[in-house]
């Protein structure tokens, strides 16, 4: 989580660069906004008129195969996953999206699935401030799942936000073992 004084610090940089302050900004994080959090946040980014704070974990307890009609007109299962980008929205404040999922592949008449065998499970979104529709933050966080360009892959499991955290986090806990000596980040990458 940013201390307030970096929450600050960032809008103090934003300002210098484009001399105003953003119009919105969008915090993500895995874990629930504590009440003090919210309220720091909320006064280190005085003066932004919308600002959204989003928690966003991977319901592991939720798997779901995708429907289809058949030649019957019957329902049947779909042998894939739900498709990536549904969205189910459970409250006014919270919503299951599908990040990975099945995808349209090169060939229309087939799906492509990333994994190919385990059935993915959607991510909660809960919004606890800001007035963002959920279906606009489901599109952003679906589009900042395509932003790691150090992978083959189509998409990550989470958006770029909370993925870079993560490795940054692990880097961190990798760099204590060299004790008390400065190394260059960018050698652990």
């Amino acid at each position: 989580m940013m201390p307030v004084a970096s929450v600050k610090l960032f809008a103090s940089f934003f300002f210098d660069a484009h001399m105003k302050l953003p119009n919105r900004v969008v915090l993500h994080k895995q874990t629930p906004f504590l009440k003090d959090e919210q309220e720091g946040l909320l006064d280190g980014l005085g003066g932004i008129s919308a600002i959204d704070m989003l928690e966003i974990h991977e319901d592991r307890a939720s798997r779901y195969v995708a429907s289809r009609i058949d030649r019957n007109g019957k329902v049947d299962e779909d042998n894939y996953p739900v498709r990536r980008g549904t969205v189910i929205k459970l409250d006014d404040f919270t919503a299951q999206l599908w990040i990975h999922g099945a995808t349209a592949a090169v060939n229309p008449n087939l799906k492509y699935f990333q994994g190919k065998r385990r059935i993915p499970a959607p991510l909660t979104l809960r919004r606890h401030t800001g007035a963002t529709p959920l279906d606009q933050l489901s599109a952003e966080i679906l589009g900042l799942s395509k932003m790691n360009w150090n992978t083959f892959d189509l998409y990550t499991k989470l958006p770029a936000t909370l993925q870079s955290s993560s490795e940054i986090a692990r880097i961190g806990s990798l760099l204590q073992r060299f004790g008390t000596s400065s190394y260059d980040y960018r050698l652990f990458i």
